[in-house]
């Protein structure tokens, strides 16, 4: 049997390698940051939207400055619907609201909103177009 002996070792932490492990856990720590913020789930809202035509009305929240649309949902005639987890966009809320090829944009604040106990009505304007045009009636409507 081998006599076991126990020694200790001369390789002693070194400053340098205990700055340049420092800096290192520094810089990763630096990098993780931005990296964890870019997975924080964005503030969402709900929205009542309310319809008082005879046609369904569809609803999209309008991004990038007109360059991107998210479809919410449909407005049945006569009807409300809440639209709930929609992300709060970083400017003013921009809504389009369509039928039958006729479209009017909402654009409201968040104050505005807010204000308005987050409902939204299909444009004045839109609704005048609508009863000009007179298409078909929703079968669904009331």
């Amino acid at each position: 049997m081998l006599p076991l002996t126990l020694e200790r070792s001369d390789d002693r932490v070194r400053p340098q390698r205990l700055v340049v492990s420092a800096l290192a856990v520094a810089a990763l720590v630096a990098l993780l940051v931005p990296i964890m913020r870019s997975f924080e789930d964005m503030p969402r809202a709900e929205v009542t939207f309310t319809n008082a035509t005879r046609w369904d009305v569809d609803v999209a929240l309008v991004l990038d400055g007109g360059r991107s649309r998210l479809p919410l949902s449909t407005i049945g005639p006569q009807r409300a619907i809440d639209v709930e987890e929609i992300g709060v966009p970083r400017g003013d809320w921009v809504f389009e609201l369509s039928s039958w090829g006729h479209s009017g944009r909402v654009t409201i604040s968040h104050r505005q909103l807010d204000d308005a106990n987050n409902r939204v009505e299909v444009p004045p304007a839109l609704v005048r177009e609508l009863e000009d045009a007179d298409p078909p009636h929703s079968p669904f409507g009331s």
